[in-house]
């Protein structure tokens, strides 16, 4: 005869690798380990609410442009990345790495 399990589930939220929610599931509550447990009935909206671990609570994503210097980061690593940029000058990469070490990109 099969044992049937009646496994107790909880709600958890679902993060981007950023910690930003995403949205919830219900797993299992052994599957809860390590997760954000969060009510069935959560009203965050997706995408605008950021994961704080150090604080234990959703902050809200204050809707920022971003300024030059992390505009100019973004188009010259994707130009980079997709490989429409075959020669980069080395004062380039080496703004580049400056700037996310200093910035925290």
């Amino acid at each position: 005869m099969a044992k049937k399990e009646n496994a107790a589930t909880v709600t958890v939220a679902v993060l981007d690798n950023d910690g930003i929610f995403l949205g919830i599931e219900t797993v299992p509550e052994s599957d809860a380990a390590g997760r954000v447990q969060v009510p069935p009935d959560v009203d965050l909206k997706p995408g605008a609410y950021k994961w704080q671990e150090s604080e234990g609570r959703f902050m809200p994503i204050a809707v920022q442009f971003p300024g030059p210097d992390k505009a100019l980061y973004d188009a010259l690593r994707t130009l980079i990345e997709v490989g429409a940029m075959p020669v980069v000058p080395s004062s380039v990469t080496s703004w580049m790495a400056l700037a996310a070490k200093k910035n925290g990109w």
